[in-house]
């Protein structure tokens, strides 16, 4: 989902409100130079703190019906509400313990 530290994210709408400082605490995997931890279901003790930068709306989607040979053509579109938010951190994950991979 994000390469690094102060990486920009765009994911679904968290709330109508606008929220300044996000924690995230289900994380799945988290990967750094040399290791990598996999969480089973999800790695304990980590989060991802993340700062919401903007709320807004996506691109528009046309979805356009149409039945043949009835004269029914229907033009209807909306616009998904959508939050870019920037990570600050990622912690805890330093005491669990890192996966190989064998070959």
């Amino acid at each position: 989902m994000c390469n690094s530290f102060c990486d920009t994210v765009i994911v679904l709408n968290f709330s109508k409100f606008l929220i300044l400082q996000i924690t995230l605490n289900k994380v799945l995997l988290v990967g750094t130079k040399t290791q990598t931890y996999i969480g089973k279901p999800v790695v304990t003790n980590a989060a991802v703190h993340a700062v919401v930068e903007e709320q807004g709306l996506d691109d528009k989607v046309i979805v356009f019906k149409y039945k043949k040979k009835k004269n029914y053509r229907r033009n209807i579109g909306h616009r998904q509400p959508n939050t870019r938010i920037r990570i600050t951190e990622i912690s805890g994950y330093q005491d669990y313990p890192a996966t190989t991979l064998e070959s």
